[in-house]
């Protein structure tokens, strides 16, 4: 890959992959550091090798640094949302935007990633199996889970029908 098209990838690639992360971890500095790993590898993989896929490849990578990322956090600490509200009184007006964000956190880390990945990114059902290693199957039931329970937390916050 010659530093042309490497770039033109980054351009292309870059802020999907940073709005897939940042959807993940919440975070924007850790959002930002797995666009650059991910990137990084990028360019050393691909001086070694030709890339087919190169989309499909970087969210691969991005997908396996979040999955390192949790499980390096999970290590240090342990966090229960399941007992805590989903918006505080205070906060009920910040926004469909947060509220939706902040039931992404409550997803597990394979269902918010089969969301992410099929409702925000466009990816089939074969891609986002190929992104995270998943069977077709495995990647269908996360999804089904994971639109269902968003559902269930944002069913309160539904706006009534005249």
């Amino acid at each position: 890959m010659q530093i042309s098209e490497y770039n033109r990838v980054v351009e292309t690639i870059g802020p999907a992959l940073y709005r897939f992360a940042l959807k993940n971890l919440n975070d924007p500095d850790q959002a930002q550091e797995i666009v650059q790993v991910t990137l990084a590898k990028l360019w050393t993989q691909s001086r070694k090798e030709n890339i087919e896929h190169v989309r499909a490849w970087c969210f691969r990578v991005a997908s396996h640094a979040l999955i390192d990322w949790h499980r390096q956090r999970s290590r240090f600490q342990e966090l229960s949302l399941s007992n805590e509200p989903l918006v505080e009184p205070s906060q009920s007006d910040s926004g469909l935007k947060n509220l939706i964000n902040l039931a992404l956190k409550r997803l597990s880390h394979s269902q918010r990633l089969a969301v992410t990945l099929r409702d925000l990114e466009g990816y089939s059902y074969a891609e986002i199996g190929a992104i995270t290693g998943q069977n077709e199957a495995q990647v269908k039931i996360n999804l089904f889970r994971g639109r269902q329970k968003l559902r269930d937390l944002l069913s309160p916050f539904k706006p009534h029908s005249k």
